[in-house]
């Protein structure tokens, strides 16, 4: 047993281990995840203290995790429409000792964002359902007949750097996937949309772009109008996104087999205020400002906004010198 390199709050295992019956693990000192599945709290970079929204949350491991990583003086909003999934999260919260954990049977998109009560969230943590294409490994699905015969489907249809065979959408799931990632699209631009948030964490556990960078794409309009941008994921994990997408170094891609977890994909938006401020990645914003540089030679300050304040006192001072010079004029 070692601690994560990459995930400070994680500790990983060796193939074939097995803690379930371990006391630590039963009285809750201990929660069993996929590392994969570890990435989306640790990569949403939250800090101690704050509310965190999760908004699809059930069966609650991502919500401990995110519960752990606010500590005690945090809150963690916890959302889902199942009542049955809610109650294995709240008692899955409870083992782990959360009690800042608050867990409403409610459907994150009936949520106003506006409203009072969610005033005080600074992060979303948004993990829709998906098509799971990236947990076939953890389900052994390769042992059915059905899935081998996906597995030489998905083979034929070849691939390339920027969209390599594993990430195909098979024809058998477009449908499917299309309508998830209606869905989808509907949850993150809802994520964006709360007033006090800084920073949001979109993941999947599929493969396909549909559900993964074209989500991500197809919200990014309107959410850089928002003052959004996309930070850098997990800087210290080396697969990134699709190539053929500009923020694809942004993004985090997890592969089902190569990469000893189940297949993922995380993405997250910051915008100011937020921890990713003194993060070692910013994405798109540090690019855009590290190509500025590059053209005018050094290093240039982005102009200071006037405040109410500045502008007032500018005003009184113009105002007085007016003033003095009809004074010296008479």
């Amino acid at each position: 047993m070692k601690e994560d390199p990459l995930l400070p709050s994680v500790l990983s295992l060796p193939g074939g281990s097995d803690l379930h019956a371990h006391e630590l693990v039963t009285s809750g000192c201990v929660l069993l995840q996929g590392r994969s599945s570890c990435m989306p709290a640790a990569a949403l970079g939250l800090r101690e203290g704050w509310t965190c929204l999760d908004a699809c949350a059930a069966p609650g491991n991502k919500t401990t995790h995110a519960a752990a990583l606010v500590g005690p003086s945090g809150r963690v909003l916890a959302f889902d429409r199942d009542a049955a999934r809610l109650k294995t999260l709240e008692r899955n919260a409870a083992t782990a000792g959360a009690a800042h954990v608050e867990a409403r049977c409610q459907d994150f998109l009936s949520l106003d964002p506006g409203a009072p009560e969610y005033a005080g969230v600074r992060a979303v943590l948004l993990d829709p359902s998906c098509s799971g294409s990236g947990t076939g490994g953890t389900r052994m699905d390769w042992l059915m007949p059905s899935e081998r015969e996906r597995a030489r489907e998905r083979a034929a249809l070849g691939g390339d750097g920027d969209d390599p065979a594993w990430t195909r959408l098979l024809e058998s799931d477009a449908h499917r996937v299309h309508k998830l990632s209606q869905f989808q699209r509907r949850a993150l631009e809802h994520a964006l949309s709360f007033p006090g948030a800084v920073r949001v964490a979109y993941s999947t556990c599929s493969v396909y772009a549909r559900e993964n960078e074209e989500v991500v794409e197809s919200v990014l309009p309107a959410a850089r109008e928002a003052g959004w941008r996309l930070a850098r994921a997990l800087p210290g994990w080396p697969r990134r996104g699709l190539g053929r997408f500009a923020f694809g170094e942004d993004v985090v891609r997890v592969h089902p087999t190569e990469d000893g977890t189940d297949g993922f994909f995380v993405a997250v938006f910051e915008r100011d205020g937020g921890s990713g401020e003194e993060a070692e990645g910013r994405g798109e914003g540090k690019r855009a400002r590290d190509a500025g540089d590059a053209a005018g030679g050094g290093e240039k300050k982005r102009p200071k906004k006037e405040g109410k304040r500045e502008k007032r006192e500018k005003r009184e001072k113009k105002e007085k010198k007016e003033k003095k010079e009809k004074r010296e004029k008479s």
